[in-house]
């Protein structure tokens, strides 16, 4: 199950990307914002749907939208950016140093 975790106001909330009668549900813009269905409890994913969900992104349906990357030792400042409702995308936080 894929989740991102929607900061900046009081009712924050985590929206799930799950199948919904065993389809994707896909949007407008075609982002994996887009994609992302309503809160959904006890969804078992299979493999056949991220089959689906790969066979999406690869063929450009959905993509990530990711808004900035800090390093494991920046992650205070990561989750002020989060809080600060500024996000526009997902924000990542990596554990080693990728150069």
């Amino acid at each position: 199950m894929i989740q991102e975790h929607l900061a900046g106001s009081e009712d924050a909330r985590t929206q799930v990307l799950a199948p919904r009668r065993r389809r994707w549900s896909r949007r407008r813009s075609g982002t994996a914002r887009d994609v992302v269905e309503d809160e959904v409890e006890g969804t078992a994913v299979t493999g056949a749907d991220l089959a689906e969900f790969a066979r999406l992104a690869a063929a450009g349906d959905v993509r990530p939208v990711i808004d900035r990357v800090y390093p494991l030792d920046r992650i205070r400042e990561a989750h002020a950016y989060v809080d600060s409702g500024r996000k526009r995308g997902s924000v990542i936080v990596t554990l080693a140093d990728p150069s």
